[in-house]
């Protein structure tokens, strides 16, 4: 892992140089997926350094296999990669929308109860961005209907309370009446 670790910088100046094609990164993730979970997490972690330099190629790559890989794959370490593509890669909306959308899937299963808590997190503060602004109040309802259903409730309530919460900060960062001097 420590060779893999001290890659990193070669892989920064591959993609800064932009050669490091999606065909390379299909390689590296063959090498995470056959190697232990050590190696995985040190890959995955070698990725999330470089993730700031992706073009829109790359980033599209790399959120369509992570979209694609079964819930039992799921953890953590790739939950941080795909929220870091999202912050830092890329701008393309419809990509950011299936993010959001795999990550509700995933916050509200509860079928996979370890998987939502640690998805959770990352899907609130995810909505709080910028990007997803146009589509926050789709969440609301879709939270709404399934807590009509009494299913996911925990995550439904903090999902509406984050949403609530970013639009509540950003009226009062507006309001001059509520700024202090």
């Amino acid at each position: 892992t420590q060779v893999i670790q001290r890659s990193s910088e070669f892989l920064r100046f591959l993609v800064s140089e932009e050669l490091l094609a999606v065909e390379d990164i299909q390689k590296i993730l063959s090498c995470a997926r056959k190697g232990d979970s050590e190696t995985k997490q040190a890959i995955f972690k070698v990725i999330s350094d470089i993730v700031i330099h992706f073009k829109e190629p790359q980033s599209k790559f790399l959120i369509n296999y992570i979209l694609s890989l079964p819930k039992e794959q799921i953890d953590v370490e790739i939950l941080e990669l795909l929220c870091d593509i999202i912050k830092y890669s890329t701008k393309n909306k419809e990509s950011i929308s299936e993010v959001a959308n795999f990550l509700w899937e995933l916050c509200t299963d509860e079928t996979q109860r370890e998987l939502a808590e640690i998805t959770l997190p990352k899907f609130s503060d995810l909505l709080k961005s910028w990007d997803l602004r146009e589509i926050r109040g789709n969440y609301i309802n879709l939270s709404v209907e399934l807590l009509k259903t009494s299913k996911a409730i925990k995550a439904c309530l903090r999902i509406i309370e984050k949403v609530l919460e970013s639009y509540q900060k950003k009226e009062t960062q507006m309001d001059p009446y509520s700024q202090s001097d």
